[in-house]
């Protein structure tokens, strides 16, 4: 069945600027687009768009390859990689991002826990389960059972609150504001120079990352129509297309669909780990994870995250990550 498949960050990530569950290796992501330049039929976001509005019959094959956020090696790596292939890719930015300087809150936390020193921390904040919450630092593997666990509970407060916890645990972690500026996203040169190319599109992403489901009615249309805007004004394109942020089912609702449909896009992405058919509904179409693996692992677990085991099992490991610590 037609998928879609759906990145962020193509790097080595030896500075561990990113969260390192959204990066592939750029050797691995070489090898992905061989796979898929020689055994599958990638096709542009547009097209599959317009073959679902005709009801037009798409080979089993069919691949549509999407990046979110808006990192700069899309740019440096995955774009001359596409290039090299000539494969379609469309780029969903989410324009608080972009040449601003400014960087993703988890991207952020993910650096603080990662490169301290400090091997235990204390976090506390209104609702912490417990209390007080004890993250444990000492090994690789109990860092990245505290990020998760972490950035699951953040995920749920006001964007003011989740800032300050942020800043207080960058403070017990002893990492300064200076260590945390990074030139980690685009900016609008680079975007301009890759939409220059027939292969790349790009996309509405909102304008700060934040899941709309929690906004006001207001805040949903600026940030929808908002990024729209400053996305056309900086690349003299149309914008058609929209992923939201984090996509899962609970990330969205029908206010931000309905927004969508009268402003005019053709179609918007989630993150619902799905195959395409007939019968998907264009402003809430299935992805699947493009993970950090190639030959087998990759053909096989790509078909796993687009059944529907593989969106169980998603499930169950974000259920894990609200306890796991």
């Amino acid at each position: 069945m037609p998928l879609i498949l759906f990145y962020h960050s193509v790097s080595e990530n030896i500075e561990r600027r990113i969260d390192p569950t959204i990066v592939v290796h750029p050797t691995h992501f070489e090898q992905q687009l061989r796979y898929l330049s020689s055994r599958m039929q990638v096709i542009s976001l547009g097209e599959l768009i317009e073959a679902l509005r005709q009801r037009r019959k798409l080979s089993p094959r069919t691949v549509v390859i999407t990046f979110d956020d808006g990192y700069k090696d899309n740019f440096t790596a995955a774009y001359p990689l596409l290039q090299q292939y000539h494969l379609p890719a469309t780029f969903f930015l989410s324009t608080g991002f972009i040449g601003t300087g400014d960087i993703k809150w988890e991207d952020r936390l993910s650096y603080i826990l990662n490169v301290t020193d400090v091997q235990t921390i204390h976090v506390e904040y209104p609702g912490c389960p417990d209390g007080v919450k004890l993250l444990n630092l000492v090994q690789p593997r109990e860092r990245s059972h505290s990020f998760a666990w972490l950035t699951h509970q953040l995920s749920r407060l006001p964007s003011q609150t989740r800032e300050q916890v942020i800043d207080t645990v960058r403070e017990l972690a002893k990492i300064t504001t200076e260590q945390l500026q990074a030139d980690v996203m685009l900016n609008w040169d680079e975007v301009r120079e890759m939409v220059s190319s027939p292969i790349c599109v790009f996309g509405s992403h909102a304008v700060s990352h934040e899941r709309l489901s929690t906004l006001p009615d207001e805040q949903i249309y600026s940030e929808i129509t908002g990024s729209r805007r400053e996305i056309e004004q900086e690349t003299d394109h149309p914008v058609s297309f929209f992923a939201y942020p984090y996509g899962t089912s609970q990330d969205f609702d029908r206010r931000a669909v309905s927004v969508l449909n009268s402003s005019g896009f053709k179609c918007a992405v989630t993150t619902v780990y799905a195959h395409i058919g007939p019968n998907s509904e264009l402003f809430r179409l299935g992805r699947v994870l493009g993970a950090d693996t190639t030959g087998f692992r990759f053909s096989v677990g790509t078909a796993v995250r687009a059944s529907f085991l593989g969106q169980s099992i998603r499930s169950f490991t974000h259920l894990l990550n609200r306890f796991v610590v």
